[in-house]
């Protein structure tokens, strides 16, 4: 993907603009990129990123429950769920489409028990893992508390939302 814009370009957007441009950070929460325009001028690319981490570390457990039941399941096809243009790359970009049948079959299975055990799909940033790393990490995860979770889950889509925010941003 290429960046288009400046931060000093981010600065000067409309609101309809920058809310059309930043619209899936957050996967699915316009409310987010609402609450971050009102934060502009943002001047380094860094306060950009930050002002979206600050709208997820406010938000109360319920609210970051919601942010995680955003996500799609690793691996699901575009046409069984409202998966984002940014999420299909993710996830073409970490080899789940072209996994082997027994890699997507356990990864069904893993995403199921996560789903029955938290409530929420897990959420990791496939632009940052293969397909075996992140069968690795879904099972090791399994493993912990729903409060652990939910932070794991936020902090990943932490990440999720930076390497967004860099395929748009150049860097100062």
């Amino acid at each position: 993907m290429e960046k288009i814009l400046k931060i000093k370009q981010v600065d000067e957007l409309t609101d309809e603009k920058f809310t059309l441009l930043f619209l899936n950070i957050i996967e699915h929460c316009p409310e987010a990129t609402e609450a971050v325009v009102a934060k502009r001028p943002f001047f380094k690319v860094e306060n950009l990123i930050n002002s979206y981490w600050q709208y997820l570390d406010e938000l109360d457990e319920n609210g970051r429950i919601n942010i995680l039941k955003s996500h799609p399941d690793l691996g699901c096809k575009k046409d069984e769920i409202k998966l984002t243009n940014e999420s299909q790359f993710e996830q073409v970009s970490a080899g789940i489409e072209k996994a082997d049948k027994t890699d997507k079959e356990i990864l069904q299975d893993y995403n199921k028990l996560y789903k029955e055990k938290f409530t929420f799909p897990f959420v990791i940033c496939a632009r940052q893992n293969m397909v075996k790393d992140i069968l690795k990490a879904i099972k090791m995860r399994l493993k912990n508390s729903k409060i652990e979770e939910i932070k794991n889950g936020i902090e990943e889509v932490k990440k999720i939302g930076k390497l967004r925010i860099m395929d748009i941003v150049l860097s100062d």
